[in-house]
């Protein structure tokens, strides 16, 4: 369910107007987007539904960008779809502290790093929340990635035959 709800579109509009289109009222709130994502993410089965932190499961995975593994652990947390790693299973020297904060209405206030590998830079690729609010107090110093980090599983021999069925999850 989304957190903004569009009016009906004047008569004779079409209701596919762009989103935020002025005829439609307010834009639609970024958390709009989120959600979809998440929600796509769930409709695939590659993460459990629910708003509070889920372990990912015993098995590993890891952030990769550039060809270069950033992060990579079975402890990993999903919280509405993204995927958040121990700060101990991040390596650190592919992190670049970043000025950018964000602020979650229920989370709090999370802080960004860049990810460079090599003489690449993807601007503020990872977050974290170093104060999470009590719902996610469990995730503090835990590291999340979207912007082209691709999340994938660490597949054994016996797990091969899923590389057909899931791909990695390339964070939007």
């Amino acid at each position: 369910m989304p957190w903004v709800e569009r009016p009906p579109p004047p008569a004779g509009e079409s209701p596919e107007a762009p989103i935020g289109d002025a005829r439609h009222g307010p834009p639609v709130s970024a958390f709009n987007t989120v959600d979809h994502m998440a929600r796509e993410r769930i409709r695939q089965g590659l993460v459990r539904r629910g708003r509070d932190a889920e372990p990912a499961g015993s098995r590993m995975v890891r952030a990769v960008w550039n060809g270069a593994v950033i992060a990579e652990s079975d402890q990993s947390v999903v919280v509405e779809g993204d995927c958040y790693f121990p700060p101990d299973s991040v390596r650190k020297e592919h992190l670049v502290a970043s000025d950018t904060h964000t602020t979650c209405f229920w989370k709090g206030q999370a802080n960004y790093c860049s990810v460079r590998v090599d003489d690449k830079v993807e601007r503020d690729a990872a977050w974290y929340y170093p104060h999470p609010s009590p719902p996610v107090s469990h995730i503090a110093g835990y590291i999340a990635f979207w912007q082209g980090v691709s999340i994938e599983p660490c597949l054994d021999a016996s797990d091969a035959s899923l590389l057909r069925e899931v791909g990695p999850i390339t964070a939007v």
